[in-house]
């Protein structure tokens, strides 16, 4: 169709670009471009069409669009929607375009002082060094590998995954080392270590008389407020979404307090891993996950007694997370590995107890922080009930 821009072609990139690398190119060209820095007279238009491209490129549902917009056989329904999209990434793009290139620079610098783009780039930069031996791996095995080598599409699976790795490496070879700089330096570790350790002048909410250090424990809620649906009209039928309300509460923490919670983690971390490893003997196999689950909690639990500190993720324990417990109890035990199917229907089970106790159900049962058993008691939660993250993300909160 006429008049349709490649914003691939726009961001220099290939048409089976990656999210990530539409982000790379994008802040690439986003600080080359924006206005308050580029004085060309064509800036704040550049700047706005490479945003568009981005805003098109990274919505999951319009990127796909803007690949099938050809093929498909309602021409007027599509360029409705090309433009209804174009106008909404321009909108957005304009608003970037207004926004001061100091607060642009804030935001980068937010997000790498986090210590995401740090961890990110490590985890980067392993992966690449993994492909190597991988090759290596890939070409070898079908030749000393008995099972492998009986069959000829093992030879043929295995090369192809092999070559395409070589591929890849060739493809980036001028910069597969030099994916971007870090942000910290060896350097830089004790003086993160000391700003950690600072004092900020409140008392520690765990070791009560111990002054609290400048990070905090956080913990994060949210409640929903309501649900909107906007409508199309009778074509395009409508969307529907959630608003929610997010607060984010800030304990104070000393570095006892640090140090015992950190070592409390890790005798529940080893206990479990020990159970996994030692208790699947009969007729205890099907329960040694819960039975790691108690031990850990129990002697952590005693090592946090006998240090004097309160546990930083007491408030997990509810009525309706005993319930929870209780329920997978019987599951593991009577289906033993099958259980683990009903990680997809824990939602409802959860969903279904908020609603039939008004979420009192999930109220703390130890005393917390006062700003975190207000808001407990005003229904906020912790999570969305989703598959698998309603029982993966308490258990990781209360093993770490």
């Amino acid at each position: 169709m006429p008049g349709y821009k490649d914003y691939h072609k726009i961001l220099g990139l290939k048409r089976d670009a990656k999210p990530e690398d539409i982000k790379q190119a994008y802040r690439a060209m986003a600080k080359k471009f924006h206005p308050d820095i580029n004085k060309a007279p064509d800036s704040h238009d550049r700047f706005i069409e490479i945003t568009e491209a981005y805003e098109i490129l990274m919505n999951r549902d319009l990127h796909a669009y803007y690949l099938s917009r050809d093929r498909t056989d309602n021409q007027e329904f599509a360029r409705a929607q090309y433009e209804r999209a174009r106008e909404a990434a321009q909108e957005a793009a304009r608003r970037y375009a207004r926004m001061k290139f100091e607060k642009f620079k804030q935001e980068q610098e937010a997000f790498k002082k986090s210590g995401w783009h740090d961890l990110i780039l490590t985890l980067r930069y392993f992966i690449r060094v993994l492909v190597f031996p991988l090759i290596g791996i890939f070409i070898v095995l079908p030749l000393i590998s008995e099972e492998v080598s009986e069959h000829p599409t093992g030879y043929i699976i295995f090369w192809i995954i092999a070559l395409m790795l070589m591929f890849f490496v060739i493809n980036n070879w001028k910069n597969y080392f030099r994916i971007d700089s870090f942000y910290y330096h060896l350097s830089d570790l004790g003086k993160l270590r000391d700003g950690f350790f600072h004092h900020s002048g409140q008392e520690c909410y765990y070791c009560p008389g111990q002054k609290a250090m400048a990070f905090s424990y956080k913990v994060s809620l949210f409640r929903i407020k309501n649900i909107r649906v906007q409508n199309f009209g009778a074509i395009d039928g409508k969307r529907s979404g959630i608003n929610r309300d997010y607060k984010i509460i800030r304990i104070p923490r000393s570095r006892k307090a640090f140090i015992v919670h950190s070592l409390a983690s890790l005798i529940k971390i080893s206990v479990l891993l020990l159970c996994l490893i030692y208790v699947p003997q009969i007729p205890f196999s099907r329960l040694s996950l819960p039975i790691g689950l108690v031990l850990g909690g129990l002697l952590s639990g005693f090592f946090l007694a006998i240090s004097g500190t309160k546990p930083k993720s007491s408030y997990l324990l509810s009525y309706g997370m005993l319930i929870k417990i209780l329920v997978w109890t019987l599951l593991i035990w009577f289906l033993d590995s099958y259980a683990f199917i009903f990680l997809f229907f824990d939602p409802m089970l959860e969903a279904l107890l908020r609603f039939l106790s008004n979420e009192r159900l999930f109220i703390p049962l130890v005393k917390q922080y006062p700003q975190l058993d207000h808001l407990f008691r005003n229904q906020y939660q912790l999570y969305m009930e989703l598959p698998v993250l309603s029982v993966m993300n308490p258990l990781l909160k209360w093993l770490l």
